[in-house]
């Protein structure tokens, strides 16, 4: 059972809404991959091509997507932070204001988790198609395949809105566009099937560029696992991996906690969606991942 903005009892259902908090940077890698796949946008290209003014402008697109652009984490800043739960702001502005600090590290040097990226890549893409990023995923994607209860942004009041808990109680409300292209997509698990149905097929961008984003870039030690373009390829977290690779990415966002999973050998997808804080959604990832490969 969950809660929805009303806090009625209500069933948990196939449509019932989700924010699924960085699981929306896979959204974004595709948007990026699809640019790219139009030869409006290159992977090599740094900032400074589509935002001009912008202070860090020699990271490359490569850098940003596979978080070794050395730009600061806005959401681990605590002032920041609170301001984005407070107060709405366009994608420039965020950017602008909150993810234009001194590099932390030389860019290409080393790999750092950075939300900043991804708000940075999807405000390179409104500059390129010219129009919001919540109408860039809707044409490009949500429209295609059918998420007709996926959307980015604003929290709004919604029939299968799902309230999220922390602590059993109501978490805070904030403007989700405020974390652009790096979380602020709410979603369903009839939805989420229809995006995993579309990464096996050529829906939107054909499967070679798609196997582009899944090639690791990166380590990403803290989590046993490679980094590529918007998606995590595991190494020693689940014991399937020995045998099979295994693409995924969590999510987080308040009392909202997700994780999606694809093994793409044998057609397996893992999708898990929580409204009351974390919950062992690796360890039973690994138990699901154990029997389904027996």
């Amino acid at each position: 059972m969950k809660k929805s903005y009303n806090n009625a009892i209500t069933e948990n259902k196939l449509n019932s809404q989700f924010r699924i908090g960085s699981l929306s940077k896979t959204f974004t890698s595709m948007i990026i991959a699809q640019l790219v796949h139009e030869n409006k946008l290159n992977y090599g290209d740094t900032i400074s091509k589509y935002l001009p003014n912008y202070s860090n402008g020699k990271v490359t697109i490569s850098q940003l997507l596979s978080h070794q652009s050395g730009i600061p984490n806005f959401l681990a800043n605590d002032a920041y932070l609170s301001k984005i739960l407070t107060g709405k702001y366009t994608l420039e502005e965020i950017v602008t204001m909150f993810c234009s600090d001194t590099l932390e590290f030389e860019s290409g040097s080393k790999f750092e988790y950075s939300n900043s990226n991804y708000v940075i890549l999807s405000l390179i893409s409104e500059k390129i198609i010219g129009k919001d990023y919540s109408e860039i995923l809707s044409q490009n994607i949500f429209k295609p395949l059918n998420m007709e209860d996926t959307y980015y942004g604003e929290i709004k009041e919604r029939e299968n809105l799902v309230t999220a808990f922390l602590y059993g109680k109501p978490e805070p409300i904030y403007d989700a566009q405020n974390v652009g292209g790096a979380g602020g997509i709410t979603s369903t698990a009839s939805d989420l099937l229809k995006w995993s149905n579309a990464l096996d097929s050529e829906q939107i961008l054909p499967q070679s560029k798609i196997e582009y984003l899944l090639t690791p870039q990166a380590e990403y030690n803290d989590w046993d696992a490679y980094y590529g373009y918007g998606w995590m390829i595991d190494r020693y977290m689940f014991s399937a991996s020995k045998k099979h690779k295994i693409n995924y990415h969590p999510g987080t966002d308040f009392g909202f906690y997700s994780m999606f999973v694809k093994q793409p050998d044998l057609g397996i997808t893992i999708i898990m969606l929580n409204n009351t804080g974390d919950f062992p959604r690796f360890e039973m990832t690994e138990l699901i991942l154990n029997e389904l490969n027996k």
